[in-house]
């Protein structure tokens, strides 16, 4: 049996990379070590920060994640995920220059949305390059279902959140109660029926319950195809 070979590209953050590592892992049905997916993991935190190449007009990090590609490709592997939604804005470009199919984070997400018939508003909890080239708006759109934006101070909100996340690495009792503040800041503003939680920072939240909100976790859906993809 040929068993398909995955290449990750990480370290954006390194946190979320291990998470998505370990999601990937929790729903692969495994009995033995030798049962999970094969995975080459280029954890490359030197990379330029997403954000900052955006908002700052600042080095951008598209040369560092095409050499990581290429070099997983050369390994070689079967197919590459990014888990870092953030990444996405310069997937398209990578593509190009990659024979190997790049498993889009956000294309996995929404794949998942359309399936669920009660989603009709969305709301997406992202960093800034998420929030700003709205990478999530016409994925959703093109499916007939509202994207809901969310204001300059809720942004805000969510990239303090990130951060936190970063730094701690654990969801803590103040990550926790700051998450509460900003969806009760949200919903007192927006009627949505669905948060996807866009940074895999983020996935710290997969199983938080919110009253009449379905809750899709990027890195959960991204781990999902990963796994049917290896199949």
């Amino acid at each position: 049996m040929n068993e398909k070979v995955i290449g990750i590209l990480g370290g954006m953050g390194p946190y979320a990379t291990i998470d998505f590592m370990r999601i990937l892992l929790d729903i692969t049905p495994a009995k033995k070590d030798w049962d999970h997916i094969r995975t080459i993991v280029d954890s490359n935190t030197k990379l330029p920060s997403r954000t900052r190449a955006i908002v700052y007009n600042e080095k951008s990090p598209y040369q560092g994640m095409l050499e990581s590609c290429l070099r997983l490709e050369k390994y070689p592997v079967d197919a590459i995920v990014i888990p870092c939604n953030s990444a996405s804005y310069w997937v398209p470009d990578l593509q190009k220059k990659i024979d190997i199919p790049i498993i889009s984070i956000i294309n996995s997400t929404v794949s998942a949305l359309k399936e669920n018939k009660s989603c009709k508003r969305v709301v997406v909890f992202g960093a800034m390059t998420t929030f700003l080239k709205k990478l999530y708006k016409d994925p959703i759109l093109e499916e007939g279902i509202d994207y809901i934006d969310i204001n300059e101070k809720a942004q805000n909100f969510v990239i303090e959140i990130i951060e936190l996340i970063k730094m701690q690495g654990i969801l803590s009792e103040l990550i926790k109660k700051k998450f509460v503040e900003l969806v009760s800041y949200v919903k007192e503003r927006e009627e949505f029926d669905t948060l996807i939680l866009g940074c895999t920072e983020l996935s710290i939240f997969k199983d938080f319950k919110i009253p009449d909100v379905v809750i899709f976790d990027s890195s959960s859906e991204l781990a999902k195809h990963t796994l049917s993809f290896s199949n």
